[in-house]
């Protein structure tokens, strides 16, 4: 199971013909040359808690048709999938914490050469 990664900038997941069941849990894929995540369309994965966004090819293909349809809002008021997926940039983009981000860089000293 891949858990708590960043998959980034040239990587994309193919699970075809796979005998045991991969999961995905927790993982940032952004911003992929092809898509985020390539399925066969008949093996069973678990993929849920990520954040998909900027996937040239788009995020998903061929995978189980629940994903990535927004269904609900979480607690943070994010709009998420039946598994929790998250399908925007929900950190900074324009986000409250954005601003959050921005004014704690303000405050931390400056790192003086060594």
């Amino acid at each position: 199971m891949a858990v708590n990664n960043v998959i980034a900038a040239k990587f994309h997941f193919w699970c075809k013909d796979i005998t045991v069941e991969p999961g995905f849990q927790n993982n940032i894929i952004a911003f992929n040359k092809s898509n985020g995540l390539w399925c066969d369309g008949a093996s069973a994965i678990t993929f849920e808690y990520n954040c998909m966004y900027g996937n040239l090819d788009g995020n998903l293909l061929d995978c189980d048709p629940d994903l990535g349809v927004m269904k609900k809002k979480n607690d943070k008021k994010d709009s998420t999938d039946v598994k929790n997926n998250i399908f925007k940039n929900p950190i900074f983009a324009g986000s409250e914490f954005d601003s959050i981000a921005v004014e704690r860089d303000i405050h931390f000293p400056p790192i003086s050469p060594v």
